[in-house]
């Protein structure tokens, strides 16, 4: 998790060790070509984390278990050999997905366009090794995440939503308040070929999270 930039618009937490979830895969496999994830070098007893960066940039981040063997697998899945900087390995998938690993961390950011590569290698390589305090994990979000019972959970600001869906959850926003202080928070699950969603307002400011609750609450 500490290498999760700070400042995140959106964050998604992916319990892959739950049974439910854990069928339902295909797509991060996808992502990172990695294949079997048994045999992938990532640690899919830990959560992974989905999230939008600051820029607006879409990351996924997880805990790595065997650093050479994920190297290899992305090598041998069409991934192209970035640089080493610091003890980070770096690739690139489908030629605009940056993928940064350690022995401890994986990180994944795009789309990245081939000309800012070189600054998202400085900047991904911070991220692997920035402390603690340094990332999202002391943050009042990360906080809330943690916090959401399930399988999978989301934490973002309403300006990283769509804008019809941000519209509904910010009705109770007070005047003059900045979207971004609207927060809304939800348990993910699947039932059956269903993906249900019960999402909430909130906000970290007390009196803009009584009027969003409130609102919520009439309609």
């Amino acid at each position: 998790r500490s290498a999760i930039p700070s400042g995140c618009k959106a964050m998604m937490r992916v319990d892959a060790a739950d049974g439910t979830v854990g069928k339902k895969l295909s797509a991060l496999e996808d992502m990172l070509k990695i294949g079997s994830p048994e045999e992938s070098g990532i640690d899919f007893r830990e959560s992974i984390y989905l999230f939008v960066s600051v820029d607006g940039s879409f990351g996924l981040c997880a805990k790595v278990s065997d650093e050479d063997r994920l190297c290899d697998i992305l090598l041998k899945n069409t991934a192209e050999q970035g640089p080493k900087r610091q003890g980070c390995h770096f690739f690139v998938l489908n030629g605009n997905i940056v993928v940064g690993c350690t022995s401890s961390s994986v990180l994944a950011m795009g789309p990245v366009m081939p000309v800012a590569q070189g600054e998202k290698y400085n900047r991904m390589t911070r991220f692997l090794l920035q402390d603690e305090d340094k990332s999202m994990i002391e943050s009042p979000m990360m906080n809330k995440l943690e916090s959401i019972d399930g399988g999978m959970a989301i934490v973002a600001q309403a300006d990283a939503l769509p804008e019809k869906f941000a519209g509904v959850f910010a009705l109770g926003l007070p005047k003059g308040t900045e979207l971004s202080q609207c927060i809304v928070s939800a348990n993910v699950r699947f039932s059956e070929d269903m993906l249900l969603i019960d999402a909430e307002p909130m906000s970290f400011n007390t009196n803009v999270d009584k009027a969003l609750k409130a609102s919520y609450d009439v309609f």
